[in-house]
């Protein structure tokens, strides 16, 4: 009875929760973020990427952390996280063309082809310099969308912004298929007019009998 009665006893007393320390609670965000690119090289791609995410938590400038995040995510293969990463930081840098062109390689490879020219079009408008734009839209416009006739000027110009490029082999091989597209002027009835000469015709000469 007296064995029962102390078991009540400890029973209505509160039970007391211990809470785990955080072990990251005191490193800063360099550290994190350095910690998070050696567990990357090691090839712990998904807690490499989780130390830096808490790097930027600690004030780590995201400008300087977003291309490590980016590798890590397409090295993994998980393009919606890379997404997720960039496309908030592009809307509030929109000008960040190179960025811009890799969001849109990636929406690519995820067959969203509308998002995808809609950031390559940004980016020949706001930079028309960037070579690998014009190779993709070139590419989208021909494999997407069966219109070789609208990429063909994309891909000429990537030719002639990189030469050299990584591309440049493949988009040679392409254009040398079609020539470029010249402007005839035609004439509607099919024949030219008669050219003006100014002098009037001979007169007829009398047929002296």
């Amino acid at each position: 009875m007296a064995l029962a009665l102390l078991c009540a006893c400890y029973s209505n007393e509160p039970e007391v929760r211990q809470t785990m320390p955080d072990p990251i609670a005191d490193v800063a965000g360099q550290d994190l973020y350095e910690r998070g690119i050696r567990l990357a090289r090691q090839g712990d791609l998904l807690r490499g990427e989780q130390y830096i995410e808490a790097a930027l938590e600690r004030g780590f400038p995201r400008d300087r952390a977003l291309p490590a995040l980016l590798r890590i995510c397409i090295a993994g293969s998980r393009y919606n996280d890379a997404l997720r990463h960039a496309e908030p930081y592009l809307r509030q840098h929109p000008d960040r063309y190179q960025l811009r062109t890799l969001v849109a390689s990636i929406h690519l490879g995820l067959g969203n082809v509308e998002e995808a020219q809609e950031h390559l079009e940004a980016v020949v408008a706001g930079a028309p310099n960037e070579a690998p734009a014009y190779y993709l839209i070139g590419m989208l416009h021909r494999e997407e969308h069966g219109d070789p006739i609208t990429a063909d000027p994309y891909l000429r110009r990537y030719l002639e912004l990189a030469p050299h490029g990584v591309h440049a082999a493949e988009v040679r091989s392409i254009v040398a298929q079609r020539q470029p597209i010249q402007r005839i002027d035609r004439v509607i009835d099919g024949a030219p007019p008669e050219a003006e000469t100014g002098t009037e015709p001979p007169p007829e000469t009398e047929v002296v009998q």
